[in-house]
């Protein structure tokens, strides 16, 4: 049996600034008894990675927090391999502010093996069971350092497990973004999908 669409959004919330780090303190509410949550991310070299972690780690301890870091498979020529070394550096920022076992990453492919691009689906089929996510009281998504064409269908199957959830209380689903006009502004697009007018998941420079 579905949830009910009403019942799904009648406990919805939206806040911005200041009153995301007060309301996710006032949410979780003592350490001790807040319970394990996941944070999915993107792997990339926007330094926005990183600030969903730093607003959790103001409210949960380290061991408190797993993150899922998908990873863009767009292959070795893709122009984004030029900032590897900015990656590098957000990964490890990442490692020193969780455990290194709460960490694991999962393979976002952006083209099949004849060349069609398939990243919706591939994002889509990352979360497969809702077994894997109701160990969690809480799940985050932010979308600062993904591309639309990962996060909607990302949500969009996250929403359709949990709604499968019949006989227990369903984690919460929460969506972050750190907002950035200026860095966006420099960030431009490159590669087939640009000239479609479509949004081009990884192949950024700034």
């Amino acid at each position: 049996m579905r949830r009910n669409q009403k019942d799904r959004w009648e406990s919805y919330v939206q806040v911005s600034d200041e009153s995301v780090c007060s309301f996710l303190r006032e949410h979780l509410g003592a350490k001790e008894k807040a319970g394990k949550s996941c944070l999915i991310v993107g792997k990339g070299f926007d330094p926005r990675m990183l600030e969903g972690l730093k607003v959790l780690r103001g409210a949960l301890d380290p061991e408190q927090i797993s993150i899922i870091m998908l990873v863009f498979n767009e292959g070795p020529t893709s122009p984004s391999r030029g900032y590897d070394e900015l990656v590098r550096k957000n990964v490890d920022a990442m490692r020193q502010m969780v455990p290194g076992g709460e960490i694991q990453e999962r393979n976002i492919n952006m083209f099949s093996s004849e060349g069609r691009r398939i990243t919706s689906r591939s994002a889509e089929s990352a979360f497969r069971s809702v077994s894997e996510l109701q160990r969690f009281r809480d799940i985050f998504v932010d979308v600062s350092s993904l591309p639309r064409s990962i996060y909607f269908p990302v949500l969009a199957k996250l929403l359709h497990l949990l709604d499968g959830v019949k006989e227990a209380t369903p984690p919460n689903l929460f969506v972050l973004v750190s907002e950035n006009a200026e860095l966006d502004r420099r960030i431009m697009e490159e590669g087939i999908d640009e000239r479609c007018g479509l949004h081009s998941p990884v192949s950024r420079s700034s």
